[in-house]
Parts: C-alpha cells; structure tokens; sequence
C-alpha cells in the first residue's frame, strides 16, 4: 500500500476523528513510508521470538 497524504488525512478522520492539515499530511506520510520501510526490511533481519530492543534499534538504525 502506498502510504500517501490522503491516507493520512483518512486515518487521521476515521479512526482518530479529527483533521490533519495538508502540509502535515504530507509531513506524516513520507515519515511513515520511511518507516515501513525500515520495518519490512527488518522482517528478514529478525524473529518473533528476538528481543525487541535489537528490534527497535534495528529500526532506528534503518529509518534514518
């Protein structure tokens, strides 16, 4: 899935209930595109059963 402003601004009114301006819609989307990136890049990289701290430094390691 393409994680796009609109989809922000979606989220942000069905699940959240409240507006998101533009500008941070689009803040919100390149910044969650980086991250799910580094999260399916990590799936290869770690377990289920791994420690979660490797998990969250690997991430931060990879969403900058």
């Amino acid at each position: 899935m393409k994680v796009s402003p609109e989809l922000i601004e979606q989220i942000g009114k069905q699940l959240q209930n409240f507006s998101i301006n533009e500008s941070r819609c689009t803040e919100l989307a390149l910044e969650v595109a980086r991250l799910a990136g580094a999260v399916l890049d990590a799936r290869s990289r770690l377990g289920f059963n791994d420690d979660p701290a490797d998990f969250r430094g690997l991430l931060e390691r990879r969403s900058r």
